[in-house]
C-alpha cells in the first residue's frame, strides 16, 4: 500500500510539473523553444507516423544541466526536422540519449572525457539489458557526437565504434538447449 501511495504521489507531482510548465510556456510560439514537444505541434507527415501506436511527448524539463538539454533539443529538432525517420525511431532515439543526459546531470557534453565515457559504458553493462539494445545505446550516443562534433559544439566523440561491441553477458542453459544438443548428436 505505501509504495502504491508513493507512486501514485509520485505520478500526480510528475503531471503537477508538466502543468506547471506547459502553463508558463503557453506564449511560446516556437514548439522546439518549449521544454515538452506534443507530437500534434511537432507536424509529422502521416508517412512518418505509426497510428497504431501512442505518440508520446518529447519532455525534456527533467535534463538539469542547461548545456546538455539544449544539444539534445537541437539534435532531436535536426532529426524531426531534416530527416524523413519516423516519429517512433525519433523518439527511440530521444528516449536513449534523455536516459544518457541524466546520467551525465552534472558535466557538460562539451567537457566529457574518455574515461567519463567508460564510466557511462560501466554504468550501462550493469543494467542488465539486451546486447542489442546495449549496442544501440552506444550507437544512439555516437551519432549524436557525430553531429555535435559537425555541427561545431563539441570537439569529439569520447565513444568509439568497438565500444557498441563488447557486452557481458551470462549464458544460462535451458531444457530447449539441452534437447537442441541431444538432438543434433543422434541422442534422444
Amino acid at each position: 500500500f505505501e509504495r502504491f501511495c508513493a507512486t501514485t504521489n509520485a505520478g500526480i507531482l510528475n503531471r503537477i510539473q508538466i502543468f506547471t510548465i506547459q502553463y508558463k510556456e503557453k506564449d511560446i510560439k516556437d514548439v522546439f523553444e518549449k521544454s515538452i514537444w506534443k507530437p500534434d505541434e511537432l507536424q509529422f507527415s502521416p508517412d512518418r507516423l505509426n497510428l497504431t501506436s501512442e505518440l508520446s511527448c518529447f519532455s525534456f524539463y527533467k535534463i538539469k544541466n542547461d548545456d546538455n538539454r539544449a544539444l539534445l533539443k537541437k539534435y532531436i529538432k535536426y532529426l524531426i526536422t531534416a530527416t524523413n525517420n519516423a516519429f517512433s525511431s525519433i523518439h527511440r532515439t530521444y528516449v536513449m540519449l534523455k536516459q544518457f543526459c541524466l546520467f551525465f546531470e552534472d558535466v557538460s557534453f562539451k567537457k566529457i572525457t574518455r574515461a567519463d565515457a567508460l564510466d557511462y559504458l560501466s554504468y550501462l553493462a550493469d543494467q542488465q539489458i539486451l546486447d542489442e539494445t546495449y549496442r544501440k545505446y552506444i550507437q544512439h550516443i555516437i551519432r549524436f557526437f557525430d553531429y555535435l562534433c559537425i555541427s561545431e559544439l563539441v570537439e569529439f566523440c569520447p565513444f568509439y565504434s568497438d565500444d557498441a561491441k563488447h557486452v557481458p553477458y551470462d549464458y544460462k542453459e535451458t531444457a530447449l538447449d539441452d534437447y537442441i544438443i541431444f538432438v543434433s548428436v543422434g541422442q534422444k
